[in-house]
């Protein structure tokens, strides 16, 4: 039977609830745990697949709760479950392999929906087009990965888009698929506010024409049938 645990690394539900993104996708049996408050699953009760997801926070800090979730990185790895990351999540797995030399602040942040190039039709990837468009929102990002990483896709402004580790179960993607049109719309309006600072990156992106090539489904799909 799937188990899947999703583990929640937001910050504030009241700005980014990642739950609200991911459930309608997940019809199987599914776990919450929020990182902040120390949460993560027991690897001996039977978990199938483990889903990380964004954060407000940056990688390049690391508080102690973000230290334990790269402890369970590392078991959740070498027990071999599957374990796909979003964002944060795609960035904390490569620091769990690699090290924090592996993530930086991105010189120009991706804000709103970009175009998404896929190299490579990995497992993940299975029946999306090759050029997809979809939400982006952040302002740290990977880069120079060893080469035990297979790099899947990239962005004009983020040449790891997506990767996986070894050909294991073990992918990240830096875009939201899970953010649809109208979540990014509210998220763009709270960034406003919550980051002064970044107000007109954020108001750059609505007056932009949002673009989804609607790939969450099947992302989860491939995930969960690999």
């Amino acid at each position: 039977m799937v188990k899947i645990a999703l583990i929640d690394n937001s910050i504030d539900h009241d700005f980014y609830n990642p739950v609200i993104h991911w459930k309608p996708y997940i019809k199987e049996k599914l776990i919450i745990f929020h990182a902040i408050k120390g949460e993560f699953p027991n690897l001996n009760e039977n978990y199938t697949h483990i889903i990380l997801s964004g954060s407000e926070y940056t990688i390049l800090e690391k508080p102690r709760w973000i230290l334990k979730e790269i402890d369970f990185i590392k078991k959740t790895i070498s027990k071999g479950i599957p374990l796909l990351g979003s964002c944060f999540g795609h960035q904390l797995i490569a620091v769990a392999i690699s090290g924090s030399k592996v993530v930086r602040r991105c010189k120009n942040p991706e804000i709103g929906w970009i175009e998404v190039k896929i190299h490579h039709k990995n497992d993940i990837f299975k029946g999306i087009k090759n050029k997809i468009f979809t939400f982006s929102s952040h302002f740290d990002e990977v880069f120079n990965l060893p080469p035990q990483f297979n790099i899947l896709a990239s962005s004009s402004a983020c040449f790891i888009q997506a990767y996986q580790y070894q050909n294991k179960p073990i992918w990240g993607i830096q875009f939201h698929p899970e953010i649809n049109i109208e979540q990014g719309k509210e998220l763009l309006n709270k960034g406003k506010i919550y980051n002064k600072e970044y107000a007109y990156i954020f108001q750059n992106a609505l007056n932009s024409t949002p673009k989804d090539s609607q790939i969450t489904q099947t992302i989860i799909d491939n995930f969960i049938n690999y």
